[in-house]
């Protein structure tokens, strides 16, 4: 009687059940990697358009609201992720931007990874930067009640 070499049936399905596994633990890491890096492109984005804004001018003269994406940066459009982003420097050299993501997810993200401390940010939430206001978070705020690129009504 021969004897028959190989694998059986369930010591194949064993391998591609340890194969699923671990290709859902990557697929759940690499949108987190994903995730995390639209949200840094998106803080880099505002931090350039605030420095621009900030060189404009001279002093503490006021420097127009506008667009990052398209204005203040020339033709760079906004960044994946971000719905849109204005920068203001008003009287006395204050500048400030905002921020407006474009899902739920990348303004939760962003939420968590600036510490704004906004509860259930939604991708109408407005994220504001004034390193004059809120200085124990980095100076990021919500910006619901601040009017165009973070100017009070």
């Amino acid at each position: 009687m021969k004897t028959q070499s190989g694998r059986s049936m369930i010591e194949m399905l064993g391998v591609l059940a340890i194969i699923g596994v671990l290709s859902v633990g990557g697929l759940a890491g690499y949108t987190r990697a994903m995730r995390a890096n639209r949200v840094n492109n998106a803080l880099d984005f505002v931090n350039r358009c605030y420095v621009e804004v900030r060189a404009r001018g001279a002093g503490t003269d006021a420097v127009a609201c506008g667009n990052c994406g398209g204005g203040f940066l020339g033709a760079e459009a906004n960044p994946n992720g971000v719905a849109d982003a204005d920068c203001q420097r008003v009287a006395g050299g204050q500048t400030r931007c905002t921020v407006q993501f474009a899902t739920a997810d990348l303004a939760d993200a962003a939420n968590q990874k600036i510490g704004a401390g906004i509860a259930n940010p939604t991708a109408a939430t407005l994220f504001l930067y004034d390193p004059t206001n809120n200085a124990a978070r980095g100076g990021w705020a919500n910006a619901a009640a601040a009017g165009a690129c973070g100017v009070a009504p």
